[in-house]
């Protein structure tokens, strides 16, 4: 026989710390077949967890929950006389049984939290108990707790309505976490409390299991052993211990503390049945779960709301009626793109999220507020700029629309939109009055814990003074290395380690063992998901603010890419104060001087402006305030504005190295030379340096024949860095280059800076590089008004407020503060 782990809490557990993937890695060392998932109240870790799974075809993933259900009926009823909760365990057996799980675990968490726990009832499981394996849980179960408290005849009852509800897929369960004389304490613990604590545990383990063997032989209910697994390893123990004691404000030596037996490890089946020597059928029944609980997918293709009963019509509708507005006459290069991008949106029915993006666009327009031009790939798409979603021309600019959308893209596409943030501060309630309440939630996101915050936590459960630990965290001033690597390449470190107290090492340990593990949860800053019916029929939800009584706001359970991958539709909106502060400026600048002015239309060639930047004068301006920027601006002397999109572009970690030999070659200070004489043709807007993303699938498409999906391929596996597909894409690259007549050597050549760094997208760029041009034009043509917005945007920001007065008195302005001003806001002036 075999066994399998049916009760296991990954870190997505408040009181959990192993890692999905270590789980899969130890039980297909183990030889174990199967391995579930029963996080707290919670579905958070399920998408990883199948995702992993694929990766291990011989061990079986199994999705469950544990539960906390109510004493009584209902689990709405919230007063003291109903606060009484047991665990159970609930198992997916096929996709009906995840799906009910799904909406048991919504319901828990929208309706029925009270305490801080999510609740449901008996009622709900009689509703959704299809395709559900039912395990009574751990000693907080209602059968143990009944047989605990002397009433045997009432746990009978229980058992008996569960599997009346279950029938064979209700199993009794049972654990021991029985101190074998090798358990590991911190040296900070107090070994006696410890042990009293641990006998109290197994004198209550070993009375509920014998009263539930008794009743599983009576009522012929079947009985799984497991463990209430919470960490990996035995030697995690001490970790796990600390972990607790973090989360509740204790310290280790603390005698009133919560604490468990510290053998909550994934143990092998050897010390499983070593556990239960005259129950070997414990150990054996895990196999009869796990053989019936099928193998299925949560991945399928988004389903969108209904917004039209003729989308492709009404698209085509819509882009030829917004292209005649922006374009007046349609050229025949203009007339090609729009059929080109239009068939393709067609054909992959991706319509109607079109149209729901207009009328996001729209409806923020309608109310006063400002749309950002455009922001990731989806300025590349002439259909965007038609409908008014972007406000860059693609062809203009000499954009992608294959970087926005390729033909072998199964995914939906994601369409981000910038707004002032008086728009953002609404569009949750923009969205529920648009698709309903129960049909759009915010994201999840997931904190985890960083070396220098472990340091510090762990070294405060400990004991050990700060002084201590601050020297430590300031030896381990890279974010990006481990605490374990930091002693055996750090001296300073290595020294501080092996010559602190045995405590001291323990407490550095222990925070290396913590790191990575999750440790908070929030909500995203701009994601919202958005679904034709009830999210809850898709994705599991809680109330992220708002009553279930009154007006509720949703948040996933699952992260954004995870949600998506279900098949639930993603939208980003994003608020951008640069908006709000060019807006107010030419309100101002109306106001003050009369004088209407269309910041969309102001000349890119603008010499007042370029003269600015080029001084270094752009305190102030989104994009280019930066010390660094600043410095580089006044040598590249730039008299272009496709200059001001290249560095951006290229001023992040990366491209950041070609910087220096852009300006020097922008200046004709280093020579241009280009391997291949048809590279000019793609490179010479940036003086032969590779900068954009659209600039390498251009490479590859004219100089190897790619296609647009192995280009894209390409960009994608230069920034995951999947060195197997680059092999590849390298052949094919070469290859390609051989066949249409060029050299292998420069073929070579042009290869090394394709595969040397993840180059940005120009689309994305050349929209914010808009923005900050609009913002320094302002800033050089109506100073004293710019000053005065800039200023009272960031009045919250006691940093930013200080650097942007200091510029504002360094241009000859003289700046009075709120309390002293009659309008309660800063004002600018030129005289006293």
């Amino acid at each position: 026989m075999a066994f399998a782990h049916l009760h296991v809490h990954t870190e997505y557990s408040i009181d959990g710390m192993t890692k999905i993937r270590e789980l899969f890695s130890l039980a297909r060392l183990g030889g174990m077949p199967g391995l579930a998932i029963t996080d707290h109240g919670t579905l958070s870790g399920v998408p990883e967890f199948l995702s992993v799974a694929e990766q291990y075809p011989e061990v079986k993933p199994v999705v469950g929950c544990e539960f906390w259900i109510t004493d009584h009926y209902d689990h709405t009823l919230k007063d003291d006389k109903h606060r009484k909760t047991f665990h159970l365990i609930l198992l997916a057996k096929n996709l009906t049984g995840y799906h009910n799980l799904v909406k048991l675990c919504s319901i828990a968490n929208c309706e029925g939290v009270y305490y801080g726990k999510p609740r449901i009832s008996h009622k709900l499981l009689e509703a959704y108990h299809d395709g559900l394996i039912c395990l009574s849980a751990c000693i907080g179960g209602e059968i143990p707790q009944k047989v605990l408290a002397g009433e045997m005849d009432a746990a009978k009852a229980s058992a008996l309505w569960y599997k009346q509800v279950f029938d064979d897929y209700y199993y009794l369960e049972v654990s021991l976490h029985r101190n074998d004389g090798h358990v590991k304490l911190s040296l900070a613990d107090d070994r006696a409390a410890y042990l009293k604590q641990n006998r109290e545990l197994v004198r209550m383990q070993k009375k509920a299991n014998a009263g539930i063997f008794e009743i599983g032989k009576q009522l012929d209910i079947k009985v799984v052993a497991t463990n209430d697994v919470h960490y990996m390893f035995r030697g995690d123990s001490v970790a796990h211990d600390v972990m607790l004691c973090i989360q509740r404000g204790k310290k280790v030596s603390d005698t009133d503390r919560l604490r468990y037996s510290h053998l909550e490890y994934m143990k092998s089946e050897k010390e499983m049945r070593r556990l239960f020597p005259e129950h070997p059928e414990a150990i054996d029944n895990t196999m009869d779960v796990l053989n019936k609980v099928e193998r299925y997918s949560i991945r399928k293709e988004a389903e969108l709301p209904h917004i039209s009963d003729h989308p492709e019509d009404e698209l085509r509708e819509k882009v030829s009626e917004g292209a005649r507005s922006r374009l007046r006459e349609l050229s025949p290069e203009y007339q090609a793109r729009l059929n080109l991008e239009l068939e393709a949106i067609c054909q992959k029915g991706f319509a109607p999220y079109f149209l729901m993006i207009k009328d996001l666009t729209d409806w923020v327009r309608s109310n006063g507020w400002v749309v950002g031009p455009g922001r990731g790939s989806a300025p590349g798409s002439i259909v965007n700029y038609s409908l008014g979603i972007t406000d860059i021309d693609p062809i203009k600019h000499n954009l992608l629309f294959e970087r926005f959308l390729v033909s072998d893209r199964l995914a939906l596409l994601n369409i981000d939109v910038d707004m002032e943030y008086g728009a953002y501060a609404k569009i949750a309630e923009y969205l529920k009055s648009r698709y309903g309440r129960d049909s759009v939630s915010g994201i999840i996101t997931f904190g985890k814990i960083f070396p220098k915050k472990a340091l510090n936590d762990v070294g405060k459960a400990l004991g050990i003074s700060k002084y201590r630990i601050k020297k430590v965290q300031k030896l381990h001033n890279d974010y990006y290395h481990s605490l374990l690597w930091d002693v055996q390449n750090n001296p300073s470190m290595e020294y501080e380690y092996y010559s602190g107290t045995p405590l001291f090492r323990e407490a550095y340990d222990v925070a290396q063992r913590l790191c990575g593990v999750i440790d908070n949860e929030g909500v995203h800053a701009c994601g919202w998901l958005i679904s034709p019916g009830k999210l809850s029929d898709i994705v599991p939800v809680q109330i992220q603010e708002g009553l279930w009584d009154g007006d509720y706001t949703l948040n996933s359970m699952y992260e954004a890419s995870w949600a998506e991958e279900a098949g639930v539709l993603r939208i980003n909106c994003l608020g951008l104060q640069q908006l709000t502060i060019i807006k107010n400026t030419v309100a101002s600048i109306r106001k003050v001087h009369g004088v209407d002015i269309d910041i969309k239309t102001i000349p890119l060639d603008d010499k007042e402006t370029l003269d600015l930047i080029g001084a270094g004068d752009t305190v102030g301006v989104f994009l280019f305030e930066s010390e660094g920027q600043r410095e580089w601006m006044t040598k590249l002397h730039t008299d272009r504005f496709d200059d001001l999109v290249a560095m951006e572009a290229l001023y992040r970690p990366g491209p950041l190295a070609y910087v220096p030999s852009f300006v020097a070659r922008k200046n004709g200070e280093e020579p241009i030379e280009y391997t291949i004489p048809e590279l000019e043709e793609i490179l010479g807007e940036t003086y032969g340096i590779i900068v954009y993303q659209e600039q390498t699938m251009r490479i590859c498409e004219r100089i190897a024949g790619f296609s647009p999906e192995q280009a894209n391929r390409l960009r994608k596996a230069v920034g995951k860095r999947k060195i197997p597909d680059l092999d590849k894409l390298h052949e094919e690259f070469v290859a390609g280059g051989m066949m249409r007549g060029y050299d292998k050597e420069a073929l070579e050549e042009v290869w090394k800076p394709l595969d040397n760094y993840y180059a940005f997208m120009k689309a994305h760029a050349l929209s914010y590089t808009w923005i900050g041009y609009q913002t320094a034009w302002l800033k050089a043509h109506y100073p004293k008004e710019f000053f005065t917005e800039l200023l009272n945007a960031n009045i919250q920001d006691e940093f930013y407020l200080e650097f942007y007065i200091s510029d504002c008195e360094a241009h000859g302005f003289v700046v009075t503060p709120p309390n002293k001003s009659e309008s309660g806001c800063f004002e600018v002036s030129t005289t006293t």
